[in-house]
């Protein structure tokens, strides 16, 4: 980051301001005295884009419309001191007293200040004789980096940007820096202005009677990385709730998601070449067992997968509509191709000539996928010269290709970290990860803002119910790729609450990556916490950075995940848990029941509950410290006799196996009675047979849509080594955290259709009260016994409810339009219940056979 603060040689005062003369403050540039308002906000009198005005909804862009940010200014202002800062249009400005221009306007010309010769994003805020200048880098929008992303972006608004639209990059950063520097504001979590509850809760809000500025204050910067995305939370109904937070944003345009999902439901009849195939041939799309995000996995040797691309792109253009099937993340100056998500390898006969099987789990279809945007971008340099073309690099795409494709030099990429930044904390990966990063930079051009990251703030602790606090190995990661990254896109998700310290320094390393770390913990913990309970918190806090980040584990890890052993037994053995609770229990007493107190109460207890709404059931530090003590408290696995049945009357011998309360790693809280489930096991002749059931709440049932129980045998014969196709992406990275332990998953789906779809097993559904059963039965041999049974089989079972009606944010961002029911299924709310203690193979429940 360059950061400048000067003092300057007073500008003479220019006449069309209206000057007068008027005594000297020595106190400075006063803005409030006395809680009463003694400057003027002066804005320019229209929006940046010449077919928006005032009134538009697209006017609410504060980028478009810089008006909207100094109504922030005067909101914040106001909160602090009770005075409201008038604002008016540069014409209306008052021909005595302060004023604060804020934008660029005619007057900020006149007084010298240049907004068109900042760095991308660049912030100056100065004084003048007459007043203070707030202003942000203006930049062409039409330009690259012009029309830029951040959580504010709604993707390719109407109406587009024409010639000589301008876009102001740097003004909602100067607005909170301004704030934080100047007037003592701390945003530390997102709440909309017209929730006070919320906004009190997440800012640290100061108490001024006056507010006044150096009259030599000459104050720039600049962010050190051009690409800084995600980490906020689209609940929240005011869009810039989290950006007062994270100053997110960025002029590098390489943010590339998913927009291939769903082609399978309007091409799958239709084209279904176009489709990748499992090994046996099948497309996926026809695959009763693929998750939905597979299901759109495409074949990218195919031509014609191309030729659709491109009819979505003119369609777009054309329109300002998605075509049906694709989700567009283009701009003026990008188009972003992306596969669906998920773990598929392409077995296509035209795909196998591009694809290694046999290569490192990250690069067996790079070249596959690498070779079709390279055609999309020779293609986009003739129809489309303004416009890069961006690709997602992720999973098996993840590394650069070889020799064989060329890449034009109108290709972006944003590299999906599946080894994050958490796991720079050992020392292979950290050499592996900076490895990838040198290939890219090169292949790139050495070009910093053709290449940013997508880094996980949801791995590896999403599946572990555990801190992964980890901020001087993010700052160290961002320091030795500071000039080959243009910056990082960070994917909320996991334990928010746990790890919420670290949600207050990502992007704040992304604006600074020099920024003293520990002096940042240091002050988050005391005013947000406060001083009688922050001690005790930055105690705790600095314990399980220093346990994170120093702690070398034993395990090779292959994905971000670290397997519960490590984090239990060597990151965070009991002694340490223990000591961390201490200081949060400190902590609590500390705050005592003062009435002043409360506030501070609150935030402890957020980060502390659980909060029963997090995507991922439990993200409190109460789950960590309880779930710690359940790992030790349950060494040893649950053992379940399977008799020989010939009829009924033998099941009664069979060990009944209850989702029961307090269980498990990720929801260690007790699944309620209206889900309860169960399952027994048995063998008959050369198979083995389970019965499941599943107890479902009788007022509730209408909304539930199936039931899905996946059970995982562990300890197989090495030929079942291989990754299994039907493993679904969660005990994908179980496996990778059990170390490559070889695995049969099988997977049933009870619904109120009256069916059971098995996964390569026969099935069939029944009746119990208040729910729904199935009876698996699998053959010895598919298990890889094909001579005799064994004495004892090691598993793992776990159930996924359905609900039929729930909705994501993505009904907003589909503006209001009904999403397919069968794009449905992809969006449902999972209430997932595990079985035995812990889906890992040291864990697994032990299942002893007649």
């Amino acid at each position: 980051m360059r950061l400048f603060i000067c003092a300057s040689a007073a500008v003479i005062f220019c006449a069309s301001l209206g000057a007068t003369a008027r005594a000297e403050e020595p106190e400075g540039l006063v803005l409030v005295r006395d809680e009463q308002p003694a400057a003027t906000i002066v804005v320019a009198a229209a929006p940046l884009w010449k077919n928006v005005k005032p009134e538009d909804d697209l006017a609410k862009d504060g980028r478009i419309y810089p008006r909207v940010f100094a109504e922030e200014l005067q909101f914040w202002i106001e909160k602090a001191s009770g005075a409201k800062l008038p604002i008016v249009a540069e014409g209306e400005a008052p021909a005595e007293g302060t004023l604060i221009l804020f934008g660029e306007s005619g007057l900020t010309k006149q007084q010298g200040f240049d907004c068109r010769a900042m760095p991308p994003e660049g912030v100056r805020i100065a004084a003048f004789e007459r007043g203070l200048a707030i202003l942000g880098d203006v930049f062409p929008a039409l330009e690259r980096g012009g029309y830029f992303c951040n959580r504010m972006d709604r993707n390719y608004p109407e109406p587009a940007p024409v010639e000589g639209d301008l876009i102001d990059r740097g003004i909602g950063h100067a607005t909170y820096l301004f704030l934080e520097r100047y007037a003592g504001y701390r945003f530390y979590h997102g709440g909309a202005r017209d929730d006070p509850e919320a906004l009190e809760f997440g800012t640290v809000i100061p108490k001024l009677k006056d507010l006044r500025i150096p009259k030599s204050l000459d104050f720039r910067t600049h962010p050190d990385f051009t690409h800084r995305l995600g980490l906020g939370r689209a609940e929240e109904a005011d869009r810039y709730a989290w950006y007062r937070c994270f100053r997110t944003g960025g002029t590098a345009d390489v943010h590339a998601n998913h927009t291939h999902t769903s082609w399978h439901n309007n091409y799958g009849e239709k084209y279904p070449e176009i489709f990748a195939r499992q090994q046996d041939g099948t497309p996926y799309f026809k695959s009763p067992t693929a998750k939905f995000i597979e299901r759109s996995a495409l074949n990218y040797a195919h031509p014609k997968v191309l030729e659709l691309e491109l009819e979505h792109i003119e369609h777009y253009d054309k329109t300002h509509t998605l075509a049906t099937g694709w989700r567009a993340y283009a701009t003026p100056n990008r188009l972003v191709a992306a596969p669906a998500d998920g773990k598929w390898y392409d077995f296509s006969p035209e795909a196998k000539a591009w694809s290694d099987p046999d290569a490192d789990l990250f690069e067996t279809q790079t070249d596959l996928f690498w070779q079709y945007i390279a055609k999309l971008a020779n293609v986009a340099k003739e129809r489309w010269p303004q416009r890069r073309v961006i690709g997602s690099a992720y999973n098996r795409r993840l590394c650069p290709p070889s020799d064989r494709v060329k890449l034009p030099d109108n290709v972006g990429i944003e590299l999906a970290l599946c080894r994050s930044s958490a796991m720079t904390t050992l020392e292979a990966n950290r050499v592996w990860l900076d490895g990838v990063i040198d290939r890219w930079y090169e292949l790139l051009g050495k070009d910093r803002n053709n290449l940013g990251t997508w880094d996980y703030f949801c791995w590896p602790h999403s599946f572990y119910t555990a801190p992964v606090l980890h901020p001087h190995a993010l700052q160290s990661f961002l320091q030795r790729n500071r000039e080959k990254i243009a910056g990082s896109f960070v994917n909320p998700g996991g334990p928010m609450r746990m790890n919420h310290m670290m949600t207050s320094l990502w992007h704040r390393l992304l604006w600074d990556a020099d920024l003293d770390v520990d002096a940042q913990i240091s002050e988050y913990c005391r005013l947000f916490y406060g001083p009688d309970a922050g001690p005790h918190l930055e105690a705790a806090f600095k314990l399980a950075v220093e346990r994170y980040e120093r702690t070398a584990w034993t395990d090779k890890l292959a994905l971000s995940s670290i397997p519960p052993h490590a984090f239990f037994e060597q990151i965070y053995p009991p002694d340490v848990v223990a000591r961390m609770e201490v200081e949060f229990l400190a902590a609590y007493q500390a705050l005592g029941e003062k009435p002043q107190n409360a506030l501070y109460r609150k935030r402890l207890d957020y980060i502390y509950e659980d909060s029963g709404k997090s995507y991922f059931a439990v993200d409190g530090w109460a789950a960590f410290f309880r779930v710690s003590k359940l790992w030790h408290a349950t060494k040893e696995a649950p053992v379940f006799a399977a008799p020989k049945v010939e009829d009924e009357a033998n099941w009664a011998q069979a060990t009944e196996g209850v989702l029961r309360d307090g269980t498990h790693l990720i929801d260690s809280r007790p699944a309620p009675e209206s889900r309860r489930a169960s399952a027994r096991f048995a063998r008959s002749g050369q198979a083995l047979v389970v019965r499941l059931e599943a107890k479902l709440d009788p007022a509730a049932l209408e909304n539930v849509e199936r039931d899905d129980f996946v059970l995982a045998f562990y300890e197989l014969p090495a030929v079942e080594a291989q990754a299994d196709q039907d493993v679904d992406e969660h005990e994908f990275f179980m496996r990778a955290a059990s170390q490559g332990e070889p695995a049969k998953v099988f997977s049933v789906s009870v619904g109120r259709d009256g069916k059971a779809s098995p996964s390569g097993v026969s099935a069939r559904r029944f009746d119990v009260r208040d729910g729904w059963g199935a009876e698996l039965t699998i053959p010895f041999a598919v298990l890889g016994f094909a001579e005799a049974a064994p004495p004892e089989l090691r598993f793992n079972l776990r159930r996924v409810t359905t609900l039929k009606a729930f909705r994501f944010e993505d009904q907003k961002r589909k503006r209001g339009k009904k999403i397919p029911e069968v794009e449905v299924q992809s969006l449902c709310l999972h209430a997932y219940f595990p079985w035995v203690p812990f889906p890992y193979k040291e864990r697994a429940a032990r299942l002893k056979l007649e």
